[in-house]
């Protein structure tokens, strides 16, 4: 497999309403992280979408671990999402009545993958939430449920791990401490990390950064 893990040429995406966007074009090897800021309104959650395959491009192409994902079935794109792509949104979504290890194993089962419950647990114990994993979600804070975002991304060992926003609502210690695990999750994964974000905090973390406007 290629060591490119996100490669995109001539990318553009058409909203609802005829407004189309352009982004420069990106690239992210394996163990990296590119940073892309912006203000609200320049594309920031779009670009991710459909780096995700979670939507379609008006032109241009995404190449994700070297698959042209644009030329994937739905059915096949959601398979190669769950075998490659991890996502931090910037909502954890969880399931209120499940525990945070239910929640955690969900996006497995529903691939099909088997849930490997020692994996979990050395995760968690990775990102200091296996105290946690019998809670619900609701019992944690705010730093908590993005640790337990974060273990979700990373649980199947994807090649690219995509987040939205994981550190807007966290005040000063929190953001460090977040930004620095995905980082570390990332590189211990050898995965491309891209964080989209209008947390200028950020930037001084990581040097790879593309801003849109």
């Amino acid at each position: 497999m290629t060591d490119m893990m996100i490669q995109t040429s001539e990318l553009a995406y058409t909203y609802p309403g005829g407004r189309q966007i352009r982004f420069p074009d990106l690239a992210c090897r394996k163990g990296e992280t590119l940073l892309i800021t912006g203000p609200s309104g320049a594309g920031k959650t779009t670009l991710l979408h459909l780096l995700a395959g979670l939507i379609q491009p008006a032109g241009g192409t995404v190449n994700v671990a070297g698959t042209p994902i644009s030329s994937l079935s739905t059915p096949k794109m959601d398979a190669f999402r769950g075998q490659h792509i991890g996502i931090i949104f910037q909502r954890s979504h969880f399931i209120g009545s499940l525990s945070v290890a239910d929640n955690l194993l969900l996006p497995l089962r529903l691939t099909g993958a088997a849930a490997d419950h020692k994996r979990l647990e050395a995760v968690a114990a990775d990102l200091r939430i296996d105290h946690l994993l019998h809670q619900l979600p609701a019992r944690l804070s705010q730093g908590e449920q993005q640790r337990a975002s974060i273990a979700r991304a990373v649980l199947p060992s994807p090649n690219v791990i995509l987040a939205d926003e994981p550190t807007a609502s966290l005040d000063d210690r929190n953001c460090e401490a977040v930004a620095r695990l995905l980082s570390e999750q990332a590189a211990r994964h050898n995965a491309a990390l891209l964080i989209v974000t209008h947390d200028n905090r950020l930037t001084s973390l990581f040097p790879q950064h593309i801003q849109l406007t």
